[in-house]
């Protein structure tokens, strides 16, 4: 049986979006409580819609819609007696006790803490590498990236809706907090659900790229298909292998539709490709011509005869094995 990711269960349930009213908005928090180390922000994550009664029930990544939640030049902060990878870990009471637990980083759906409003659900392939507990780790081990792009997919749900998942007056629910002393990067993809309870997944919803394309490490591997016959077209396709789908790629400055074209005439093409932060790789990719098939001496000088009247001859251009008709 054919395994289906998370994200195409979603989508089987509703729909699929890009649209633009849907984005991703972040608010600054200084921390000025003992317990957070010198130097460190609170950076929360939000999901915004244009309409009060969206609300959002999952935040998703597979290999069709990569997620990536990244931070670059600094360090991860997790709290290291009461924090929690998710806010379904969090205990409200104890952030009374220790103020510091609020600038913990978590996931979240709404809720800053366990307030019973609702259950957050997370999702792993057991086939791909950790990410909620890599990334929120109490202590200098933790990774600097949450990436989920495996084909089974993963990330964080709820079921149903209530007033923390749901946009509300200020049109906008909290998906993830995290403290750093870096940048903080992402491209997210959300479901979100009207009134009518109508899914929707909006996919790649990005932010940062204004600091993230300052660390770009992007790179891509070329699959070229060279013409077969005299007068054939060619193909470039890119292989993106680093960098944040999704990607964009151009042939001598002009946007392809897709990361594959063909119909390619021989010369000189200028291929790049680019990632969702801005961040690109170009290389110069020639498509070949090939000479038209020209037998020479076939009825003057041929090269080898045999017996039964069969004839060796030599074959100039065009694209081995040959074959008469």
């Amino acid at each position: 049986m054919k395994k289906s990711s998370i994200v195409t269960v979603l989508v089987m349930l509703g729909m699929e979006s890009t649209f633009a009213q849907v984005t991703i908005v972040t608010d600054t928090i200084m921390p000025a409580n003992i317990g957070v180390p010198e130097g460190y922000y609170t950076l929360r994550i939000y999901v915004s819609s244009p309409n009060e009664s969206d609300f959002v029930n999952a935040v998703v990544g597979s290999s069709e819609y990569p997620l990536s939640l990244s931070v670059h030049g600094g360090d991860v902060w997790n709290h290291l007696t009461f924090g929690g990878a998710h806010s379904g870990q969090i205990n409200c009471n104890l952030q009374i006790i220790d103020p510091s637990q609020r600038f913990d980083s978590f996931i979240t759906l709404g809720d800053t803490c366990n307030n019973n409003s609702s259950t957050i659900n997370v999702l792993e392939d057991p086939g791909a590498s950790p990410w909620l507990n890599a990334f929120f780790q109490p202590d200098d081990s933790s990774s600097n990236e949450i990436s989920i792009n495996s084909l089974i997919g993963g990330g964080w749900f709820v079921t149903g809706n209530n007033a923390s998942n749901t946009m509300g007056n200020d049109l906008r629910v909290l998906i993830a907090q995290i403290t750093t002393n870096g940048t903080v990067c992402g491209v997210l993809n959300a479901q979100i659900a009207d009134a009518a309870g109508l899914n929707t997944l909006h996919t790649g919803l990005s932010f940062g790229p204004e600091a993230c394309s300052g660390n770009c490490n992007m790179f891509s591997s070329w699959s070229v298909l060279q013409p077969l016959c005299s007068g054939g077209l060619g193909n470039i396709t890119a292989v993106p292998s680093i960098g944040y789908a999704p990607y964009v790629m151009s042939l001598n400055e002009i946007p392809q539709a897709s990361l594959s074209s063909g119909g390619l005439s021989a010369g000189d093409y200028v291929a790049s490709i680019t990632d969702v932060f801005g961040c690109s790789h170009q290389d110069t990719i020639t498509i070949y011509s090939v000479d038209p098939i020209l037998p020479i001496g076939l009825s003057a000088i041929p090269i080898n005869s045999f017996p039964g009247g069969n004839t060796e001859y030599y074959i100039a251009g065009g694209t081995p094995p040959y074959s008469f008709i």
